[in-house]
């Protein structure tokens, strides 16, 4: 079998890598210079390389508490710049390298749509017996009146800056922008956040995005919330021109700006004419993720959804399970979801609140506070806690953690969620101790009030 697969980012190479394991024919048509889309090239990875030197010149200002007299160094941002660029070269090369290995055949260049199954690259017409469209999105602005007169950031811009801004705002308070304001605060930027939801991280359990809103503040991060910006001027500086809630008029002047408000679909051209049906932001696909017209599937941010890369790999493989004849529905239970602000999160399965609108009163919360966790007050992280939350049967509905290694610790509470596993699971289990895993353990025993440590 031949498959074509438009887009070489975690979706389009791992359902190339996928469908090379069975022995078929498949070509990657990509734009970019190098494979792993957005998250190896200006997301998920580059971020993670800043976060963390934000977090070792947190740990510098800290360092009299664990008895070192030194004062905060300065930082090289050309230096972070290049090791940052050299940790993405390392890892796009690394999927190139794999793709020749499998025998995937790589074209670069802006890959057009024909009938029956072919895709147009460079004047070359490939043809396939099935192809995948995974061809991700761009960053989005809101309709700000005067914000597309400047010269904004978007993620690409904040991550490929070769200085440090004086001061910067940042429209949106979602994943993108608590991260990029960890990172720019952690470096002395003074840094403000817009957000026009009254929370940050809207859809986020509410007691997680509240304590790392405290934490943001207490790093110094200004957040106005319930916010509506009326005008982007450019002259000198940024100006924001804004209203929080009923209140007056204000503005405020910032050396640079980063808008961080969403996605939008990159529609492959030709669809139309193949018959294949899209929404506003998004291909529609069945519960197998093909499309309307049989010989073409969509996996990845193309669809929609969380907008997670491995959510993508997952799409990737199972889009090439289906075309290959399987007829394997998709199941999202317990995707984890993790990020990496100030405070680390992870969370998987139901918020709180949305366990209560399903469950109702029936559900049941147990939580366990950093600040009780020996692992924790040895290292100086005092700051979080994990929640879980049970319904009246006692199957895990959800599990959130924020503070350190939450990321880390999410494998555990994905396995437990998606599993439909009890209560009891979790509390029968003997935690290493001292572990920050221990947390979980502590907050199945909390549920019914029998904490060992609070």
């Amino acid at each position: 079998m031949k498959l074509g697969i438009l887009g070489g980012g975690p979706a389009g190479y791992s359902a190339a890598f996928a469908a090379a394991r069975t022995g078929c024919e498949v070509a990657i048509i990509e734009k970019r210079e190098q494979l792993g889309g957005v998250c190896l090239n200006e997301g998920c990875i580059p971020t993670k390389a800043y976060v963390k030197a934000a977090r070792i010149r947190k740990l510098f200002n800290k360092s009299a508490e664990f008895g070192f007299e030194a004062s905060s160094p300065d930082i090289n941002w050309e230096k972070l710049f290049a090791r940052k660029e050299r940790v993405v070269r390392l890892l796009t090369a690394g999927v190139g390298s794999l793709a020749r290995k499998r025998k995937v055949a790589i074209y670069r260049g802006e890959g057009k749509l024909l009938p029956p199954a072919n895709i147009l690259v460079n004047g070359e017409n490939l043809s396939f017996d099935s192809v995948i469209i995974a061809t991700g999105t761009e960053a989005s602005a809101p309709p700000i009146p005067g914000l597309s007169e400047t010269d904004y950031w978007t993620n690409r811009e904040a991550l490929n800056t070769r200085a440090l801004p004086h001061s910067i705002a940042i429209i949106g308070a979602g994943v993108v922008g608590v991260e990029f304001a960890h990172i720019f605060s952690a470096f002395g930027v003074p840094v403000t956040i817009f957000e026009i939801m009254p929370d940050i991280l809207p859809g986020m359990d509410r007691e997680i995005s509240s304590t790392l809103k405290r934490a943001l503040q207490k790093d110094g991060v200004k957040i106005y919330t319930s916010c509506h910006i009326s005008r982007v001027e450019k002259d000198e500086l940024f100006r924001l021109r804004f209203r929080v809630e009923n209140g007056e008029e204000e503005s405020l002047s910032f050396e640079q700006l980063l808008v961080a408000t969403g996605r939008e679909a990159s529609f492959p051209e030709g669809m139309k004419r193949l018959g294949i049906e899209q929404e506003k932001n998004r291909i529609l696909v069945n519960n197998y993720l093909a499309t309307s017209n049989p010989r073409f599937f969509a996996a990845g941010d193309i669809i929609g959804g969380a907008l997670l890369a491995h959510i993508a790999y997952y799409e990737g493989e199972l889009a090439v399970r289906n075309a290959l004849g399987a007829n394997e529905a998709v199941d999202y239970t317990g995707i984890p979801s993790a990020i990496f602000s100030t405070l680390e999160i992870g969370t998987a399965g139901l918020s709180e609140e949305r366990a209560r609108e399903i469950a109702g009163d029936g559900i049941r919360v147990g939580r366990f506070p950093y600040s009780a966790l020996g692992r924790a007050m040895a290292e100086g992280k005092r700051e979080g806690f994990v929640k879980l939350i049970v319904d009246k049967n006692d199957n895990i509905l959800g599990i959130h953690a924020i503070g350190e290694g939450a990321g880390e610790m999410l494998a555990a509470f994905s396995v437990a969620v998606r599993n439909g596993m009890k209560l009891t699971s979790i509390q029968e289990t003997i935690f290493a101790h001292p572990t920050y895993s221990e947390a979980l353990g502590e907050a199945a025993l909390a549920v019914d009030g029998k904490a060992r440590h609070i």
